[in-house]
């Protein structure tokens, strides 16, 4: 049995030498982890932080997320539809998620913020109340996503139906509420 193991800093190290030992952290700080294509299923991260780590392609099949932050992460292909949904709760700044998917999640008042989110599955979530400022939204898929009181100010690519989605209270400045327009078969002038 993997052990439990709190309020520690893991620096310049692989991932996968550490999950040999442990398999939940408490109030942990992870700073330039390489975690590459790791097997994090099973493992508990709580109230944790990530920095400058590389998590891309890692297996978060059940893995627990409660309060967890990651900054200047590269996040790239990760399912977090596979991941533990009781509790979930993510906070993402500076941080480079393509290819992932958040599918059908309940995540209200996540921190997307100035992260590059290019090709990112979002239908069917309800992501009310998040914050999406500065983020790349290059092909981005919202589909029967609940976005009430969403912040997408200063977004870039944003492609977003107003009919498709719920944007009730939601925050846009000019250049990106000319992203729900994408799709209506419309010329601007």
């Amino acid at each position: 049995m993997k052990k439990y193991i709190e309020s520690e800093t893991f620096e310049k190290v692989n991932l996968n030498v550490i999950l040999k030992e442990y398999g939940e952290f408490e109030n942990c700080v992870f700073k330039s982890v390489t975690g590459t294509a790791s097997d994090l299923s099973k493992i508990n991260f709580i109230d944790s932080v990530f920095e400058n780590c590389d998590l891309s392609g890692a297996k978060i099949n059940n893995t627990s997320f409660k309060t967890v932050e990651f900054t200047d992460c590269k996040l790239m292909g990760l399912k977090f539809t596979d991941a533990q949904a009781f509790l979930l709760s993510l906070s993402f700044n500076k941080c480079k998620l393509n290819f992932s998917n958040f599918y059908n999640l309940k995540i209200p008042k996540t921190k997307f913020q100035s992260c590059d989110l290019a090709d990112v599955d979002f239908s069917n979530a309800i992501l009310d109340g998040s914050d999406f400022t500065n983020s790349e939204m290059r092909k981005t898929v919202f589909d029967q996503t609940s976005l009430k009181s969403c912040d997408f100010r200063n977004t870039q690519n944003l492609n977003l139906s107003p009919v498709q989605n719920i944007i009730t209270k939601a925050i846009f400045d000019r250049e990106s509420a000319l992203g729900l327009l994408n799709g209506l078969d419309i010329l601007i002038k």
